[in-house]
């Protein structure tokens, strides 16, 4: 067994193989002050140039499950939104739905199904690709001006009563606006949790990792919306996402709550 000698001598010996010069530290810095550490322990480049060395990657990157030629899109969509995820958006819209008509009773209303939140999230998702100049066009029955599907799956009544009451998470825990621990984005929560746990279980990644801020546009009213001009995407929700920059894969996010921080990149950097 190596003593903590060993040890030491094995790291002096691996840093005299490289271009960098690292102070000797034998004498404790528990009592300098750390501005003086700071300025004390400063990295010198010196002129004998030599590879350094790093730990051996052992990973094994890639994604965690296959799917067989025959599946398709929504095959893998669903990797990472996964079938519970409606399960629970169903039960939170009917939860929410029931609070509300014991203060205001509601005919039209009846309960949501897995179904009906798994068509309504695939509605919501043709909307953005397909744009549409007034909602009622995607339920236009005539030949010319009906633009996609949609009529024949829901009436616009029955999509009206699902925005009405639609909920993702019971947010009657959360603390006021303004006071501590008020969670900004307690209304998504759960489902971004859930999908962030998704994209890391989904697929291993290479060693080297990308963390950069990325923009999804929004132009509503929402406190943590910003402005960022530099950006193609001016106005939106700013999300910082660590990736594989050998394909582009994002294996987990965080959305930023306030307008001047880099707080959320730090955590990525750490999981």
């Amino acid at each position: 067994m190596s003593s903590a000698s060993d040890l030491s001598e094995n790291e002096e010996n691996n840093y005299s193989d490289s271009d960098i010069s690292v102070p000797s530290d034998d004498d404790s810095d528990d009592e300098i002050p750390l501005i003086q550490l700071a300025e004390h322990q400063k990295n010198e480049w010196s002129e004998n140039l030599h590879g350094i060395r790093t730990q051996q990657f052992e990973g094994n990157p890639g994604p965690t499950s296959f799917l067989s030629e025959d599946k398709y899109e929504i095959d893998f969509f669903e990797q990472i939104f996964k079938p519970e995820i409606y399960e629970d958006l169903a039960r939170e819209t009917n939860m929410y739905a029931v609070r509300k008509m014991r203060e205001k009773p509601d005919e039209k209303w009846r309960e949501v199904t897995v179904a009906d939140i798994k068509a309504y999230i695939g509605f919501q998702i043709v909307m953005g690709v397909i744009i549409a100049p007034r909602l009622d066009d995607y339920f236009s029955t005539d030949e010319m001006f009906g633009i996609c599907g949609i009529k024949h799956r829901i009436n616009r009544d029955r999509f009206d009563k699902i925005n009405q009451y639609f909920h993702a998470a019971d947010t009657s825990m959360n603390p006021p606006r303004g006071d501590a621990g008020h969670d900004k984005i307690a209304h998504v929560r759960p489902v971004l949790e859930k999908v962030r746990t998704s994209l890391s279980s989904a697929y291993r990644p290479h060693r080297e990792s990308t963390i950069d801020e990325a923009m999804v546009a929004y132009t509503g009213r929402l406190s943590i919306k910003q402005y960022v001009p530099m950006k193609p995407t001016k106005r939106g929700i700013k999300v910082w996402v660590r990736a594989d920059p050998h394909n582009g894969l994002s294996t987990t996010f965080r959305c930023t709550l306030e307008r001047k921080t880099t707080q959320e990149s730090m955590v990525l950097a750490k999981e």
